[in-house]
């Protein structure tokens, strides 16, 4: 939660300005609002385990992609894209450089 901390000591506002999201769906996440990516370990495990089990019994083959079990938590530290070339908060457009100030404001 320190990153919200610091970009509101800052004057950037989230999710105006900055969104926020974290990973694993700590028991803190809630209570803070934080957007969070829900993992689910004991499938991923048993997913990696049978990919690992298939590939020593000569099943797989090629290399393939698979998207392990999770679930976007959208909570109140995330707000919608910006439209492309849509002001920020320094009025420059996003990704835009201006004298003296670090990339994205």
């Amino acid at each position: 939660m320190g990153i919200i901390f610091e970009a509101t000591r800052a004057g950037v506002r989230v999710p105006a300005d900055l969104s926020v999201i974290g990973i694993d769906d700590h028991d803190f996440s809630e209570a803070m609002g934080l957007t969070t990516v829900r993992q689910r370990p004991d499938e991923q495990a048993e997913l990696g385990t049978k990919m690992l089990l298939d590939e020593l019994d000569g099943i797989a083959g090629s290399v393939r992609s698979t998207v392990a079990p999770h679930e976007l938590i959208v909570r109140s530290t995330t707000a919608p894209p910006r439209r492309a070339g849509a002001a920020t908060r320094t009025g420059a457009a996003p990704g835009a450089m201006t004298a003296g100030a670090a990339p994205g404001g």
